[in-house]
C-alpha cells in the first residue's frame, strides 16, 4: 500500500546502517528503488486531481541532483551512465514537489528506452529571448518516431505494454499548470529522444 511506503522506507534506512559493507548497495538499491516507485504512483494520482501549486523558488541543478542521487542505483544497474550539464540561471517560480515527479517521470522513461545500458543526459538551459528555462532529459535509446510524437499529445498514448504513459502524461500537465510546456524532439548529442520541460523565468 503507498501509505506503507515511508515506513518502508526508514526500515530500509535503518538496515543500510546496520548491514555489512559488502550489503549496504544492495540495500540502498532497494531503497532508492521504493522512494522512486512512491513517487511514480503519488504522481499518477495527480492525473484529474486539481491541485493548486505550492509554488516557491526552485533551483533547478539542485533539483537534477536530487533526482539523479535517488535513481544512480538503479541506473548503474542498468549499465546507463549519467551526463550532467547545467548553466547559471536564478531559481524558477515553481511547485518542487510536482516538478519533481516531473522530472523523475522522464528519466525512468529515459532509462526504460535502453534495456540493454546507454547514455542518459539530463540539463538545464535558458532560453533568453522567451525568458524560460530548460529542463531537458536526452537518451542514446531509439527515439521517438514522428507518429508517435503525435500520439503522444493525447492522454492515452504508451509505448509500453499495459502502459497508458501516464508518466508522460503527468509531465505534460505538470509544464502546463507552471505556463510552459513539455516538447519532444531527436537528440542531436546522444541520437535518441530528448525530453524538454521549458518554464517560464520570471
Amino acid at each position: 500500500q503507498l501509505g506503507d511506503a515511508p515506513q518502508l522506507v526508514l526500515e530500509l534506512q535503518l538496515l543500510a546502517e546496520r548491514a555489512p559493507p559488502r550489503e549496504v548497495p544492495r540495500v540502498q538499491q532497494l531503497l532508492g528503488e521504493v522512494q522512486r516507485l512512491e513517487l511514480l504512483v503519488s504522481s499518477t494520482l495527480m492525473l484529474g486531481a486539481e491541485q493548486p501549486l505550492e509554488s516557491a523558488p526552485v533551483d533547478l541543478a539542485e533539483l537534477v541532483a536530487d533526482v539523479l542521487d535517488l535513481m544512480q542505483p538503479s541506473l548503474e544497474h542498468r549499465g546507463i551512465v549519467v551526463e550532467r550539464a547545467h548553466v547559471e540561471m536564478p531559481p524558477v517560480t515553481a511547485d518542487r514537489t510536482r516538478l519533481r515527479q516531473a522530472l523523475l517521470n522522464l528519466v525512468v522513461n529515459a532509462a526504460d528506452a535502453m534495456p540493454r545500458g546507454g547514455r542518459l543526459r539530463v540539463c538545464t538551459e535558458v532560453e533568453a529571448a522567451a525568458r524560460r528555462a530548460l529542463l531537458a532529459v536526452e537518451d542514446s535509446g531509439p527515439g521517438v518516431s514522428d507518429e508517435l510524437r503525435a500520439r503522444l499529445r493525447t492522454d492515452s498514448v504508451s509505448t509500453k505494454p499495459f502502459g497508458l504513459g501516464l508518466g508522460l502524461v503527468v509531465c505534460r500537465d505538470v509544464a502546463a499548470a507552471h505556463g510552459g510546456e513539455l516538447s519532444i524532439e531527436r537528440s542531436v548529442a546522444l541520437g535518441g529522444a530528448r525530453f524538454v520541460v521549458a518554464l517560464p523565468l520570471q
